[in-house]
């Protein structure tokens, strides 16, 4: 059993024709001879009878050309466009025997020869000619070369690399599609460019380099983004979802795979959804969801059933009998395994017939009919042998793939110390003209001293003044340079930190609702937010760094990136030995451990952090918290026997509100260090609480100037609570502005609210 990634190797398909002679309504009109006119298609028809007319009345050959060539890229009927692609290649080649064009034409009339070959080479793909098309792409290839088309130069080089991967020859299908790569960067196709970086991944993939693969990926997903293509971006995203369940990362696979869904959705694309589907179903099967995985295996099955791909329906069904195995449905589970290896047989496909028997052996075996087990069993045996035998050969083609990566590696390497060298040497001549020119300039100061000396005293000291004042002018001019150098590269940090924080207003349907509120008080923040799901689980925390701007910028980039390494080790750990580890990462890669020794001046261990730390269950509502300086507040609709032992208070409306104090220490060196607490909760629907740092509360401002202090922002939260977190965001934004005025801003501001 394995999860199905659909390829996306795209087989470029450009096609242009030739211009022909005027031609009245009826089968001249058309064209072409053996056109059966009553087995058109109604698009096809209409597209013919839309065209043609705008065919007769160009006056130019290239426009006439240029209009045959849309009804052979718009029809898809192959009893029809390879008629006009036989003429595309007839005519052109006519015009590029005639003497009278200009080089522009005749490289106009060489692409479109060119792109008439490449379709004659996609015909002999669907026929089976392999060899036929190869050869039909290098030609076209070599044509498109000629006339100096790089667009289509890529075009051939890529459909060639599809070749040569059916073909095996993995290293020739690279070859192809880097040099494909390089042509469609140089003409700016970023279409092109995209393809062709998912086609490098999935010969990565099928090698086994899955780290290349998943390189390739994101190139290729970026790209499609810029584009606004969703249909690439659901290929892409379901590539990459592969890969990280591959790696064992199911909660980002599963997301990767829901987006690729919601893509194929809106695209109509039921096979893309139905694998979506299938693929989603695997991941909750490999997390222990069955029912879930049932639901998903059951709703790909009708779409696959409904677009009659057997592949497809040989997949998930082998992949609902093992889920109806795992539940002990021993019937059902027959019953889907049987479908499936009779499908899977019509197909001839190894991997599927191997999975299906193997699944069949064990049922067989339960059931004790020890006859059926031992035909599956033989079969089963029959099959890996067949696929042991390509795993072998992929070993050896990944020994190549290395090799010739590496080789690749080791000539850029060559290349950019050649360059160094270069850029070194021009850095010398230009020190040593520079010298030149200043040493040049020192004299003649010096000569027209002594001229302005000998001859005119009375003027020297305004010359000294006016020296003086350059000077000046010169020393503003370069720190008016050097402060706009350094608000730009902290303008270009706050675009780096923005980057590691999570959007402000992440939308997700499976996350409750939620805000968060940031104001930093410099272009960048001392303060950060973080959030991360795992196995059903959500993270949130709300961090406060010691100091803002630039210092505390790079500690909140040291601790998401801390956070990210604690959180992605194999166990699920609670809020408290998070914060243990990351105090223990602070001290450690800070060298605060040697704040231990006697002689160690403790007025240099400042740097740390504050941090209220959430962990919550997607599924049960249930929660643990733990709080460096920073505590937690809970808004629990009626009472709660759990919550006793914390401070609370009765609110008009029934609700309770509850204070959880933090751990008095923060992460960071901390003379009387203790671990952390670990504070497990229960919430109910409905429920809100907020995470904070201390920055809105610590702020000037009001008629007199004072500090708003904790107790009005509890108070703030208790009026806001009849209101939907979006616009208790807004009012706390607002207030927080009108109550600052014109003070300066005194910290950086987070809170982060969650309502259940």
């Amino acid at each position: 059993m394995k999860s199905f990634l659909s390829l996306f190797f795209i087989l470029y398909f450009t096609t242009f024709s030739s211009f022909l002679v005027q031609a009245q309504k009826g089968s001249s009109f058309y064209l072409v001879d053996d056109l059966d006119l009553t087995k058109l298609s109604k698009d096809d028809k209409f597209l013919l009878d839309s065209l043609l007319p705008v065919y007769h009345k160009a006056s130019h050959d290239t426009d006439k050309i240029n209009v045959i060539g849309r009804i052979v890229e718009s029809c898809n009927d192959e009893a029809v466009w390879p008629l006009y692609n036989k003429l595309m290649e007839k005519y052109t080649r006519e015009q590029l025997s005639k003497k009278t064009n200009s080089k522009s034409e005749q490289n106009f009339y060489r692409s479109k020869l060119a792109d008439a070959i490449n379709n004659f080479g996609f015909l002999k793909i669907n026929e089976g000619e392999v060899d036929g098309a190869l050869a039909d792409f290098s030609k076209s290839f070599e044509i498109q070369k000629e006339a100096n088309n790089k667009r289509g130069m890529a075009h051939s080089l890529s459909n060639m690399g599809y070749v040569y991967k059916n073909k095996g020859d993995i290293l020739k299908a690279l070859d192809s599609y880097d040099q494909a790569l390089k042509y469609s960067e140089e003409a700016g196709d970023k279409k092109g460019v995209a393809n062709l970086h998912n086609n490098i991944g999935l010969l990565y993939k099928t090698q086994g380099e899955t780290e290349k693969a998943l390189e390739n990926y994101l190139r290729s997903l970026s790209l499609w983004k810029s584009l606004n293509n969703t249909a690439g971006m659901s290929a892409a995203l379901n590539n990459l979802a592969f890969i990280y369940s591959l790696k064992g990362d199911m909660s980002t696979a599963l997301s990767y795979y829901r987006q690729s869904l919601q893509y194929d959705a809106e695209n109509g694309d039921n096979l893309g959804y139905a694998n979506s589907l299938n693929n989603i179903g695997l991941i909750y099967e490999k997390t222990g969801r069955s029912d879930s995985a049932v639901y998903f295996y059951t709703t790909s099955l009708g779409i696959f059933e409904q677009i009659k791909s057997k592949k497809g329906l040989s997949e998930v069904l082998t992949n609902l009998a093992k889920v109806f195995y795992d539940k002990g449905e021993m019937a059902k589970s027959e019953e889907h395994c049987l479908r499936a290896l009779a499908i899977a047989r019509e197909l001839g496909y190894p991997v599927l017939i191997s999975d299906a028997a193997s699944l069949m052996y064990d049922i067989y075996k339960v059931k004790k009919e020890w006859k059926k087990a031992t035909e599956m069993q033989d079969l089963f045996s029959m099959m890996k042998d067949s696929i042991l035998n390509n795993e072998t050969q992929k070993a050896v083609m990944r020994q190549q793939l290395r090799y010739q990566f590496e080789k690749k590696e080791a000539i850029a390497s060559m290349e950019r110390q050649k360059q160094q060298i270069v850029v070194q040497e021009e850095k010398k001549r230009q020190r040593i003209l520079t010298g030149s020119i200043a040493f040049g300039l020192f004299l003649m100061i010096i000569f027209a001293g002594f001229i302005y000396n000998r001859y005119r005293i009375s003027k020297r000291q305004q010359d000294i003044i006016a020296r003086q004042k350059q000077q000046v002018d010169l020393a503003y001019d370069q720190l008016s340079e050097k402060n706009r150098e350094i608000i730009d590269s902290i303008h270009y940090a706050k675009r780096i930190q923005t980057a590691l924080l999570k959007e402000q207003d992440h939308v997700s349907i499976h996350l409750p609702e939620h805000f968060i509120l940031f104001k930093p008080k410099d272009i960048v923040s001392g303060d950060f937010y973080w959030s991360y799901e795992r196995e059903g689980f959500w993270y949130v925390a709300a961090g406060d760094c010691t100091g803002h701007g630039v210092p505390g910028a790079f500690l909140t980039m040291l601790g998401t990136a801390f956070l990210n390494e604690i959180v992605n080790s194999k166990e699920l750990l609670s809020p408290a030995e998070i914060l243990n580890r990351l105090r223990d990462k602070i001290v450690k890669e800070l060298s605060q451990s040697s704040a231990n020794d006697a002689t160690y001046d403790h007025s240099l261990v400042k740097d740390g952090m504050d941090m209220s730390l959430l962990m919550l269950d997607l599924s049960t509502g249930s929660a643990e918290w733990s709080g460096a300086n920073n505590g937690l507040l809970i808004f629990k609709k009626g009472s709660d026997e759990t919550t006793k032992a914390y401070k609370r208070e009765s609110l008009k409306d029934g609700s309770t509100l509850l204070h959880i104090q933090p751990d008095k220490q923060p992460i960071g060196y901390y003379h009387n260090a203790s671990p952390f607490t670990n504070h497990k909760l229960q919430f109910s629907k409905g429920d809100t609480c907020y995470l904070f740092t201390d920055g809105y509360a610590d702020q000037f401002g009001g008629p007199q100037g004072k500090k708003m202090k904790f107790k009005a922002v509890q108070q703030m939260l208790v009026d806001h609570q009849a209101y939907s977190l979006r616009e208790q965001k807004e009012m706390l934004s607002a207030t927080f502005d009108k109550w600052k005025g014109s003070l300066e801003q005194v910290d950086d501001v987070t809170m982060i609210g969650v309502r259940i």
